[in-house]
């Protein structure tokens, strides 16, 4: 069941009118989902039954009254809880219950249950208000992205760039929407806080806009009905609420767009949670899920896709500084010594006094890093033109795919034939002739080699060698000379190395422990709490002349603490 945050905001308010001021009675989780039974007021109103279920097709659904296990393990966290307020995130898909309760000492302690409603996982997480810990995470056994019981919890929110209609300008509103090279449903989601598929679409539709059309040629007329009508959507008190299904059950404050087979019209989000699905999202057809999960690992590439080029285009701007560096530098090339640095005149200075500071690579002369600034500020130069372009074309395969995805239903296939062809646009699938030529090249790079392969939470490929012989490979002929590789320290094991697959950004942290992480665990020192890690780039690594399989030098390398641990497979192409 997907939920959008305005339909959400309006839930928090009809729960918390009803629960504020009781208690969860009885609270039981297992690895299906999280029951909380909520108590009985004063008005003798009938208890409700709040059900979580996690996984890719989880859902929120409510009950009146019902009997539940008593929980064990943290659920006692919950029970006997005083629920003080029900609010949701702004501009997310997270419903937030402030509890608290009297503990041992007679004190009375304060915690903030996050439901998080944001697919693929549903999951809840308690934080303790008074040192920002987590005391209890209830989530699916495959949620590998979870975050640990007492570690320090940082609560999903809305990106701090987007906008919120009624508040924010509009005149921002139009000038970023203009600079979108998507097409307009995908920019506004991009643009908008809150907003996804089904809001984007609705907005577009009281504006009279096609969705479809590009995002950078917007009228700025259009631009301001598309505002106006975000913010009349977004300021609605609640009313009729839709219920419907297209791929999954969605239910939204926000009507549906009339292609849907049956609309079911309720009178308040708690109604509409109340009832049960005819077909539950649970009992798609093996089809239906298999194409959900080839549609949803083509969204994640293209979303890679179009974030690489995005980033590329964004080093454009460089090019007017590495051209201007470079032609100083070789009409001063007398002042500077190989190797050194100073201040040089601008040779785009008209009036000959604003200045540069510069600083050779060692033993490199003024003209030959002149003549490298002056070929890479061409080369951007060229991006500038062939880039727009491409990225345009991704960010209209992402909304096909997000279109095919909602077209999918919960036990109706999609044609194969259209699956086809939408994995050959995404060149998921290639001709037999170019696949059979593919397979043969990757044969010939691999040697043969077939590494463990997995994906870390940043979207980084970690590819981890099986025996010496293929950490030999692995290293040596695979690794491209940027890639980070990974060692644990003082145990035998896998190479491992963290591909940058054509990225300029370095890994962040948590990229490099996620790959050290598999480096430790695909070694002898597994069953060890925390394991050194060597890391450095594959360029730095040597093997001796006449070594050992798998024996490897190293320079430059830098130590990391990380308990081992194995990130989500890498699904092949």
């Amino acid at each position: 069941m997907i939920l959008d945050s305005l339909t959400i905001a309006v839930l928090a308010a009809e729960l918390a009118a009803h629960h504020v001021g009781q208690y969860i009675r009885r609270a039981h989780a297992d690895d299906a989902g999280l029951d909380m039974l909520l108590g009985v007021d004063g008005a003798g109103d009938p208890a409700t039954l709040l059900q979580l279920r996690f996984g890719p097709h989880g859902s929120l659904k409510l009950a009146s009254g019902g009997q539940i296990h008593a929980g064990v393990g943290r659920t006692r966290y919950l029970e006997g809880a005083r629920i003080d307020s029900i609010a949701a995130v702004a501009g997310d898909r997270v419903l937030q219950l402030q509890l608290s309760r009297i503990d041992a000492a007679s004190q009375r302690t304060h915690g903030l249950l996050h439901v998080v409603l944001i697919p693929p996982y549903f999951r809840a997480v308690l934080v303790s208000q008074l040192h920002g810990r987590i005391l209890g995470v209830w989530a699916g056994g495959t949620d590998r992205h979870a975050p640990a019981h007492g570690t320090s919890y940082v609560a999903p929110a809305s990106p701090a760039d987007r906008l919120l209609p009624g508040f924010d300008d509009i005149g921002v509103f139009v000038s970023r929407l203009q600079q979108q090279e998507a097409p307009l449903e995908h920019a506004l989601r991009l643009t908008i806080s809150g907003a996804d598929r089904h809001l984007a679409t609705c907005i577009c539709r009281a504006a009279g806009v096609d969705p479809k059309s590009p995002a950078a040629g917007v009228a700025p007329e259009d631009a301001r009905s598309l505002w106006a009508s975000a913010q009349a959507l977004w300021t609605l008190p609640g009313g009729p609420v839709f219920r419907w299904t297209r791929g999954r059950s969605r239910v939204s404050i926000a009507a549906p767009d009339g292609l849907e087979a049956k609309v079911t019209q309720f009178p308040s989000v708690c109604a509409a949670l109340r009832v049960d699905d005819a077909v539950s999202d649970e009992a798609a057809q093996p089809e239906a899920k298999g194409q959900h999960t080839r549609l949803t690992r083509g969204l994640r590439i293209l979303q890679r896709r179009a974030a690489g080029l995005q980033a590329d285009l964004d080093e454009v701007a460089t090019a007017a500084t590495l051209e201007r560096t470079g032609n100083s530098l070789m009409a001063a090339a007398e002042r500077i010594h190989p190797g050194g640095s100073g201040r040089i005149p601008d040779a785009h200075d008209a009036a000959g006094i604003a200045m540069i500071d510069v600083q050779l690579a060692p033993g490199e002369t003024p003209v030959q890093q002149g003549a490298r600034l002056l070929r890479r500020g061409a080369k951007m130069r060229r991006r500038a033109e062939l880039l727009p372009p491409k990225l345009h074309r991704v960010h209209e395969l992402i909304f096909e795919t997000e279109r095919l995805l909602d077209r999918l239903g919960g036990t109706e296939n999609l044609p194969e034939d259209a699956m086809e062809r939408w994995e050959r646009r995404v060149e998921l699938r290639q001709s037999p002739a170019r696949e059979a030529e593919t397979d043969r090249k990757q044969t010939d790079d691999r040697q043969g080699a077939r590494p463990r392969r997995y994906v870390t939470s940043t979207g980084w490929s970690v590819w981890a060698g099986r025996s010496n012989h293929e950490n030999d490979i692995v290293t040596h002929r695979l690794a491209a000379q940027n890639d980070v590789w990974f060692h644990a320290h003082g145990y035998a094991g896998s190479h491992v190395i963290l591909r940058r697959e054509g990225r300029n950004e370095e890994p962040s942290n948590r990229t490099l422990e996620e790959a050290a992480g598999v480096a430790a665990y695909w070694s002898k020192g597994r069953t060890a709490n925390k394991v050194p890690v060597v890391y450095t780039l594959a360029k730095y690594v040597s093997k001796p002349r006449g070594g050992a399989p798998g024996l490897a030098v190293m320079k430059r390398e830098k130590t990391i603490m990380v308990r081992p641990a194995l990130l989500a497979e890498e699904e092949q192409q």
